[in-house]
């Protein structure tokens, strides 16, 4: 994609988001928009609200029980707990996500992982009649969307989307993005299926996955290895995995859930976003206006050929609303020399360099 994020198409997804598969209608300035009491309220209220991370959102429907627009759905500890009955999921929060089963403490889930600029994993699609179709989709942790389809064909063939499948693993989920403008995308997802061929065994690239598809679980980003791994939560790191080689950092969510972890670059303390959307890692040009000389995150000293990966870019303008410093990116070449784990129970970071 011409070494260049879809940071500008991903950026849209807050105002583009579509909650019926067969539907166009996206969140604008001029959308009809409610709160949880079913109130309007003005877009920049709305936004403000979906940016604190509580909120999710669902169709609102006038006397007729036609869709008009979205409202705020208040998030809630019930809508994190798996259930086997997915009329009472849906009726609970109106179509958000709901894991069939949950992942024992000591088991692990492997996903396939495709490294190509972009982290790519194989999903399952299942839809209302239980047919299913298989394509390839991005895991983005820079996009607080749960499910993203932008090959309209693959859409309007699925039909009403039910669940999604990593590696059998199920997930309940109706809420379905959609970009309104496709045409960048498709040229991406067109170049990677030449460019990889038979690695994709015949399933095309069809959209992405956000963090909060799978903010239940714990997931390991193992590039080295090609695996994207699903665990639990609630497991508690063995003594072999608490040596000096393994360092966690608490990390913060703002703007819809992303990932922003404390740093200290140059001397200069603030945060910086962890997005599995970009390619490459860089250093706001605002505060550094040459290559740095030192980097930690939380505690964790950065080695000095992992420094010299980031280079300076003026990126601010496309970040809104963040309550602190940015002082810059961890994209996927960063992570691509690391195994990384994210719990966003415990909300935080494990890194260890690959060997």
């Amino acid at each position: 994609m011409n070494k260049i994020k879809i940071r500008s198409a991903i950026l849209l997804l807050a105002m583009l988001i579509s909650l019926n598969v067969t539907s166009q209608i996206g969140v604008r300035k001029d959308s009809h928009l409610e709160d949880t009491n079913g109130k309007k309220i003005d877009y920049q209220t709305f936004v403000s609200k979906m940016d604190t991370g509580k909120y999710s959102l669902a169709e609102a429907k006038n006397k007729d029980n036609k869709v008009i627009g979205y409202r705020l759905l208040l998030k809630t500890d019930a809508t994190m707990r798996p259930t086997n009955n997915l009329g009472i999921a849906n009726m609970m929060i109106n179509g958000s996500i709901f894991p069939e089963r949950s992942i024992g403490v000591n088991e692990s889930i492997e996903v396939e992982l495709i490294f190509h600029n972009h982290l790519l994993v194989p999903l399952e699609f299942i839809n209302e009649d239980e047919e299913s179709q298989e394509g390839w989709v991005i895991f983005d942790t820079g996009t607080f969307v749960p499910l993203l389809i932008t090959d309209e064909a693959f859409r309007t063939d699925l039909g009403q989307l039910k669940s999604i499948s990593l590696n059998d693993f199920k997930i309940n989920l109706s809420v379905v993005g959609g970009f309104t403008n496709t045409e960048q995308l498709a040229k991406m997802a067109d170049r990677y299926e030449k460019e990889l061929g038979q690695e994709l065994r015949g399933k095309p690239i069809v959209g992405m996955i956000g963090f909060s598809l799978l903010r239940s679980l714990s997931v390991t980003i193992d590039v080295a290895n090609k695996t994207l791994k699903l665990g639990s939560n609630d497991k508690i790191a063995s003594s072999n995995e608490l040596d000096n080689k393994i360092k966690t950092v608490e990390y913060k969510e703002a703007n819809n859930q992303n990932i922003w972890l404390p740093v200290e670059i140059d001397e200069k303390e603030g945060y910086v976003h962890l997005d599995t959307g970009y390619p490459y890692s860089w250093v706001e040009k605002t505060f550094f206006k040459k290559n740095i000389k030192s980097y930690k995150i939380g505690g964790y000293k950065l080695p000095e050929d992992i420094i010299t990966q980031f280079k300076p870019k003026s990126q601010q303008a496309n970040y809104n609303n963040i309550p602190f410093k940015l002082l810059g990116n961890i994209g996927n070449d960063f992570l691509s020399q690391f195994v990384v784990t994210i719990n966003s129970k415990k909300k935080t970071i494990s890194i260890k360099q690959n060997q």
